[in-house]
């Protein structure tokens, strides 16, 4: 009973770290980029443009071959195993010409030290393409690693002007599940096996040959409700400690 106390008592403690590692515009775990007013405190952004109006709107165009676009990413905030991210995309529009690419990216890399997320050594993804890269990878939301996974969720486009919410929740290491969301209905869901990441990755919003408008980026499970079930994990167990050492005794 007390490997379990001392066990609940550092999962605790970490639920703890997480909830103090999210700040700035993060507020319990939620960016929902209020006002008009773009925080660089907590976010890089690449080349593009970026309106901020209550909800993120990243829109790029298309340069030969570089159709990674540009993108925001977190220059502190991260998500380390055991959490997830969540963002409900908006897909204004989508260039013609050349491949598209919007998508919500966990990366090893904050804009300082990488050129775009989708450049970095370690990542894992789900994007949605009208136009994909090469022949026939188009009109789908599909899920990726840098190495060793990939997966299409949903084997049709997003429409234009619909918001769906995408997601990634870090399961080890080396693993994670992605899904897709209309609403509260799942439009398809992949976990697999990834390359080993490291133990906290940044949170990038990307847009390539597209206009892209992100509503609430969101930490799951938010950093207080985590903390809140750690303490309440720690209770139950030093309760029922205490009754075995009580039954014990009588």
């Amino acid at each position: 009973m007390q490997h379990a106390t001392r066990a609940v008592l550092v999962l605790t403690a970490v639920l703890l770290a997480s909830s103090r590692r999210v700040s700035g515009a993060f507020v319990n775990g939620v960016e929902t980029f209020p006002g008009t007013t773009f925080d660089t405190s907590t976010w890089e952004q690449t080349s593009g443009t970026v309106v901020q109006n209550n909800g993120l709107t990243i829109t790029s165009g298309i340069s030969g071959l570089t159709f990674f676009g540009a993108d925001v990413t977190t220059r502190s905030v991260t998500v380390g195993v055991g959490q997830g991210v969540r963002a409900d995309v908006t897909i204004n529009s989508v260039g013609s010409g050349g491949p598209d690419l919007e998508a919500l990216i966990l990366t090893n890399n904050s804009l300082g030290t990488s050129n775009t997320s989708a450049l970095d050594s370690k990542w894992l993804i789900v994007a949605h393409t009208l136009n994909g890269p090469s022949q026939g990878q188009g009109n789908r939301i599909f899920a990726q690693s840098s190495q060793l996974f990939g997966a299409t969720l949903l084997p049709t486009a997003q429409p234009i002007g619909a918001t769906y919410t995408y997601q990634i929740d870090r399961l080890s290491l080396t693993s994670a599940h992605f899904a897709v969301y209309n609403g509260t209905t799942l439009l398809g869901e992949a976990a697999g096996t990834t390359d080993p990441m490291p133990a906290d990755l940044y949170i990038s919003l990307l847009a390539a040959n597209s206009s892209v408008t992100f509503h609430n980026v969101t930490i799951v499970p938010e950093p207080a409700c985590a903390a809140c079930l750690g303490l309440a994990l720690f209770v139950t167990v030093f309760r029922r400690e205490r009754r075995g050492r009580r039954d014990i005794q009588d």
